[in-house]
This record gives C-alpha cells, structure tokens and sequence, in this order.
C-alpha cells in the first residue's frame, strides 16, 4: 500500500471492499458528510485522518486475508 493516502485511495478501498461511506464513517468515528467531503477534495485529509485510515485499511486487509 502507498504511504500516502488520496481521496481516489480511499474511493479505491471501498469500492474494492464493498464498503459504503456509512460504514467507513462508523470505523473511523467520522460523519457519513465528512467521508464524502474527504472523497470529493472538499475538505483536506489531516495527518490524524491518515492515520486512522490506514489502521482500518489493514484491518480489513488483513480480515479479507483470513476468510479467503
């Protein structure tokens, strides 16, 4: 995985995944709006939200790895 994460990284984990923007809010403790703010470039990306990003990333990463 980049180090860097972007709104498309983002927009990529869900869609791969099969999680909607609810469902990503409720992982990190975010609103469903901020999600979609952060996917469309409406709201910048703080180092925090990075963070807490790729800790659910690697999580589901990591659960998908032990079901297949």
């Amino acid at each position: 995985m980049n180090n860097d994460i972007t709104s498309e990284t983002i927009k990529d984990f869900r869609a791969r995944n099969r999680i909607t923007q609810d469902e990503l809010s409720k992982k990190l403790g975010y609103s469903r709006s901020m999600i979609a703010q952060i996917e469309n470039n409406m709201t910048e990306i703080t180092p925090r939200t990075k963070i807490l990003l790729k800790y659910v990333i690697e999580e589901v990463d990591n659960a998908n790895q032990r079901t297949d």
